[in-house]
């Protein structure tokens, strides 16, 4: 593809680039999106429309196939092409009126998501889902995301409340292999 877009065969990369993304997503996978072809097409169509019209495509058919988590790393692919506004609809196309509480693993590529587009009221939609199951109530790293969400949402108090819950889990876990040993 990049070969093609080098040799300004724009029709023909363009062909080749949505046989790949329609086969990868065709099989409920999220295709990669590479930062190199993202730029090669903005640079040879003059703006990234023909890109986001391909991935618009993959995503509705990873859509329809009901694959959210792929749905939802298409999205953060095009977070890091900063191509945020689409990823933002894909996010939430993938997401739609899922019941997060039902959908831990969704919850946790939601929480991933939002995280790297700084999307903090998404990221603590997430984490409240996550944090309402008993046994990842006893996931430190978990109450540490947990903190630096809080903060980055401007709550000191609930992020320093956090940030001792992840602190005592992990002494608890030291002491329980200290016991162990």
């Amino acid at each position: 593809i990049r070969w093609l877009l080098a040799a300004s065969r724009t029709e023909e990369s363009q062909e080749l680039y949505a046989e790949f993304l329609d086969t990868a997503a065709s099989v409920g996978l999220s295709p990669t999106l590479d930062a190199d072809i993202h730029t090669s097409f903005e640079e040879k169509f003059g703006n990234n429309a023909v890109w986001r019209k391909l991935v618009k495509k993959a995503g509705a058919m990873l859509a329809t196939k009901d694959r959210p988590i792929e749905l939802i790393a298409l999205a953060a692919q095009c977070v890091r092409n900063s191509e945020q506004d689409l990823g933002q609809s894909l996010f939430e196309t993938a997401v739609g009126d899922l019941d997060l509480d039902e959908h831990p693993y969704v919850a946790v590529a939601g929480l991933r998501y939002a995280r790297q587009a700084e999307d903090w009221a998404t990221a603590e939609k997430c984490l409240q889902a996550l944090l309402r199951d008993d046994q990842r109530l006893r996931i430190a790293g978990l109450w540490r995301q947990a903190s630096d969400i809080a903060a980055q949402l401007g709550d000191e108090d609930e992020s320093l409340r956090r940030y001792e819950q992840a602190i005592e889990l992990e002494r608890r876990k030291m002491l329980a292999d200290v016991r162990d040993e």
